[in-house]
Parts: structure tokens; sequence; C-alpha cells
């Protein structure tokens, strides 16, 4: 299987209650995406991997309101 590193990658998902706790609000949008990756019926195979996240590794970026 290959291997596709993708540097600067942003995900964007709803929350709908923050923790409070960005890293473990990150890792749990990985996991569920890949559980949605594991259901896909092309084949593909894909799972995104994130090893040691930490505070200073995430962004939070929250929408502008009009």
């Amino acid at each position: 299987m290959k291997t596709i590193i993708i540097k600067n990658l942003v995900i964007q998902v709803d929350i709908p209650k923050v923790h409070g706790n960005m890293v473990a609000d990150a890792q749990t949008a990985i996991d569920l995406i890949n559980l949605s990756l594991q259901n896909e019926p092309s084949g593909l195979g894909a799972q995104i991997f994130a090893s040691a996240i930490d505070a200073d590794d995430i962004e939070l970026v929250e929408p502008e309101e009009d």
C-alpha cells in the first residue's frame, strides 16, 4: 500500500459540543473519519494516521459571523 504524506492538511468538522480538549476532539474527528473510510465501498483501504498530537499542533479557527 502506498503512503501519501500531505503537509498542512486541514480537517473541517462540526463538533456539536467542544469539550475544551482540542487534542481529544481532533483525535475523535480522525477516528470517525477513519471509521467512514473503512466502510467506503471503493476498496482503497484509505486511513488517516496521526501520531503524538498535542495542543501545539492544533489551530482552532472559528467561523466568521455575518
